[in-house]
């Protein structure tokens, strides 16, 4: 949801959003089968710690940057200005 609401707000959209009729699911899975359910429903957070520091690299913006420039350039049609 916090991609969605990211989305949203760059393209000057309302961000509440609607009731999730899976999330039944989401509650019955987590609470039955826990491990299961930490991998359908967990954070999809990424540890790129180590990769960064081999290649010495950093991002030249973040993601909520990314995403607003994304949407941006799909509004427009351009190509990217990096």
């Amino acid at each position: 949801t916090q991609l969605c609401k990211i989305l949203l707000a760059a393209m000057n959209r309302p961000h509440q959003l609607n009731a999730d009729p899976f999330s039944i699911f989401e509650v019955i899975t987590k609470n039955m089968l826990p491990r299961l359910g930490t991998r359908l429903y967990g954070s999809l957070k990424i540890d790129d710690s180590c990769i960064k520091s081999i290649l010495d690299w950093k991002a030249p913006f973040n993601s909520r940057e990314g995403l607003k420039m994304t949407v941006l350039m799909m509004k427009s049609n351009d190509e990217p200005r990096i």
